[in-house]
Parts: structure tokens; sequence; C-alpha cells
């Protein structure tokens, strides 16, 4: 890999996935609800997972949300790597060799 791939890689494209990460981070921590019912003990416990599972949805679709917000990223980046091509033609031309491509 070239240095101007290597460049691309470290400097443009890994902190903007860093940013990806930090969004996702927002869903992570604990939470403490209050809550007041009046119902039959048979009941609480799908309620409470209920509630639960409302405030789950909700963070995840947050965090979900402010990482699609980064997205679509481009960038540019040289495919054609013009050092690594001119010390290739200086290998071979200092061997004698020439490319017949």
């Amino acid at each position: 890999m070239s240095c101007k791939h290597s460049d691309a890689i470290d400097n443009i494209l890994a902190p903007h996935e860093q940013k990806h990460v930090e969004a996702f981070k927002k869903y992570n921590g604990t939470t403490r609800r209050p809550f007041d019912l009046t119902l039959c003990r048979s009941e609480f416990d799908g309620e409470i997972q209920s509630m639960f599972e409302a405030e789950q949805r909700d963070r995840r679709n947050a965090a979900q949300a402010a990482s699609d917000a980064l997205d679509p990223f481009h960038f540019d980046v040289e495919l054609d790597d013009e050092e690594e091509d001119s010390d290739k033609e200086k290998q071979e031309s200092d061997s004698g060799e020439q490319d017949t491509e």
C-alpha cells in the first residue's frame, strides 16, 4: 500500500469511522425510570418489559440515526501511485529491463 493510500485511510477514513463509534456509544449507559402502575401482579412483568423495550428501541434508533447522519461519506484518493510507478521505472532503467505492456 502506498503512502497516499495509508494517509487516506489513517487521516480521513479512520477518523470518520471513529465518529460512527462515538455515535453508537450514545446507546451505552444505564437509565433509571420511575413508574407508577396500578395493576394485578400477573400483569407486572409484561408492563415492565414493554416499558424497557420501548426505551431500548428509542435509544437504539437515536444512536442509529446519529450514525446514519454521518453518511454518505465521500473522499478522493489518488489510486495511481506516481511515486511507485517512478520507482519501478527507475529500477527497470537501472537493470536494463523495459516494460513491454
